[in-house]
């Protein structure tokens, strides 16, 4: 004796779908797809005791059955991209600012903890809003975390920085901040230009150097991307680029981030420098409103000097000598006259 089939749908809820799906797009796709299977029906007997013509229309509606399901697989795959213009009308939204640190995902915003939210910028980066900001790089060369990155170019016409561990550095605008995180030669990454960065040695150690709280760092030009709390010697840019926060091993230091470069003389935007050379002179130029330099000769003409200076002494008579060397003159003029060379 036959019994009858026995219908096994698959009672997906959208929130089952949505515990692995990602999106409403794959939600849909997997209801259309359940919705065919669910119309094929099982085929079932315990003395398998079926006519002949009765087994071959249940064979021919499966195939037909397979062949829509094909049909239905192949319009998913080749189905264009949904955009899901999903959005949200509402006059505030308060966080939890006592909820615990969440787990790390990019994209992810939520309370930091502390006076403000966190953006999780990459899987190492987290913005704090208003309190930092980065420059998004790719390194021309490898970079680690802590370390000081210069400008080194752009990728073609994209307007992505180039970047690389400062050195040979004779311009400190081209200081760009501290490597908020490991970035590899070729790959991309985040630098920052102002705001705390945690998570490296700030003892000072791999730079021969012992860094306490309250130190301030400087562009070290002995080390590639290393740091000072020595101020350089000229003509060494002083670039000023952070605060020690926590003077900490590997893994638990910090520093606060804000680059300020020094500017050399010649960058003022009140002096003008044109073939500088030994000995030069800055003298001001009113008629310009601006210092110039100027070999020493062109100096004492701009002064009203002349090229040299003598001292003539007339109707003098000396009347005595001291013995440390001092003359005395009565009657004496001593006039001062320039003379040219």
């Amino acid at each position: 004796m036959a019994t009858a089939p026995v219908s096994r749908r698959l009672n997906l809820t959208r929130d089952q779908l949505a515990a692995f799906l990602t999106d409403q797009q794959q939600i849909r796709q997997f209801e259309l797809l359940f919705s065919v299977v669910d119309e094929l029906q099982v085929i079932t007997g315990t003395d398998f005791e079926y006519q002949a013509d009765t087994a071959a229309a249940t064979a021919n509606e499966a195939l037909a059955q397979i062949s829509r399901l094909a049909q239905s697989l192949e319009l998913l795959a080749t189905a264009p991209v949904i955009e899901n213009n999903n959005s949200v009308a509402t006059d505030y939204i308060d966080f939890n600012t006592t909820a615990p640190a969440p787990a790390v995902k990019v994209g992810r915003l939520h309370w930091n903890g502390g006076y403000t939210l966190n953006l999780e910028m990459t899987p190492n980066v987290n913005q704090a809003i208003g309190e930092s900001q980065y420059y998004y790089i790719k390194a021309s060369a490898a970079i680690a975390k802590g370390e000081l990155v210069m400008f080194d170019g752009s990728v073609g016409a994209s307007g992505v920085l180039k970047g690389k561990p400062s050195t040979g550095v004779t311009n400190g605008q081209l200081i760009m901040g501290v490597a908020a995180e490991a970035i590899a030669n070729n790959a991309f990454g985040l630098v920052s230009n102002f705001g705390l960065v945690r998570g490296f040695d700030t003892t000072g150690t791999p730079y021969g150097e012992t860094w306490a709280d309250g130190d301030i760092l400087y562009y070290n030009p002995s080390y590639a991307g290393g740091l000072s709390k020595n101020i350089p010697a000229a003509p060494t840019p002083h670039v000023v680029v952070a605060a020690v926060v926590n003077a900490a091993p590997a893994g638990s230091g910090s520093v606060f981030v804000r680059v300020q470069a020094e500017p050399l003389v010649s960058q003022l935007s009140d002096v003008f420098i044109a073939s500088l050379a030994n000995n030069d002179i800055l003298v001001y130029d009113g008629t310009d409103q601006r210092w110039e330099n100027k070999d020493p000769a062109a100096a004492r003409t701009a002064l009203g000097l002349g090229s040299g200076l003598s001292v003539t002494i007339t109707t003098a008579k000396l009347t005595s000598l001291g013995t440390n060397g001092s003359m005395t003159f009565t009657n004496g003029i001593l006039t001062a006259q320039t003379q040219a060379t």
